[in-house]
């Protein structure tokens, strides 16, 4: 896997160096794209190589869809135009409707499986609610968001505490730290006077979190 990881690593430090340095800021949206064309490849050759197709089947549509997500927030990164942050969401919400579909076919969902992601949303619901946050119409966008990939997550660890395996530890990795990504991006897009470096580090645990996940097809 180190391999692939300083590989995956290459489009990464493209996406940041873009991000960095202004003059290159106009080839965000297409670096981008490249970034999340890399974890689809990725997903595929570890797929290819691991022994369970039926999961690599599962979770494809979800990487393609994620992939859209990207493009969207891409635009809306430069735009700040509504139709684009909507699009996203939705482009990642099924996304992730359809990796939890590839998780329950590992395990059946559970009562624990439901519990938590309110929990993840009340967290969300304080959050928005801070002095300088200011989300307007996207707020119900945000907690339906909200739950379910607090939900994929929690999914994840549960899995991983039931049926431990290299496999299992990579989604757990993956999601927690899309988990991560995705509160982040509330502080980017919504908070006022947000530190410089919130991008950086919004990208940094979106995409090494869509590594392990595509990594975890390989076990």
């Amino acid at each position: 896997m180190g391999i692939l990881f300083l590989i995956y690593t290459i489009p990464v430090m493209m996406l940041l160096s873009v991000l960095i340095y202004q003059p290159w800021r106009k080839n965000y949206v297409s670096v981008k794209t490249v970034a999340s064309i890399a974890f689809l490849l990725l997903a595929l050759w570890c797929g290819m190589q691991g022994t369970n197709q039926t999961l690599m089947r599962l979770e494809l549509p979800a990487f393609v869809l994620c992939l859209c997500g990207d493009v969207f927030l891409g635009f809306y990164n430069g735009s700040r135009k509504k139709k684009y942050f909507i699009g996203g969401v939705f482009a990642f919400l099924i996304g992730h409707v359809f990796f939890l579909i590839s998780f329950c076919s590992i395990q059946s969902m559970s009562w624990v499986d439901f519990l938590f992601p309110f929990l993840g949303t009340a967290f969300t619901v304080f959050l928005t609610n801070l002095e300088k946050m200011c989300l307007g119409k996207l707020r119900p966008y945000v907690y339906l968001y909200s739950f379910f990939i607090t939900m994929l997550f929690v999914k994840a660890v549960h899995i991983q505490m039931q049926m431990p395996d290299t496999g299992n530890l990579c989604r757990a990795i993956g999601t927690g730290l899309i988990l991560i990504s995705d509160f982040l991006i509330l502080f980017l897009y919504f908070y006022k006077n947000r530190p410089w470096s919130t991008h950086g580090w919004n990208l940094v645990t979106y995409y090494y979190g869509m590594f392990f996940i595509a990594a975890g097809l390989l076990y």
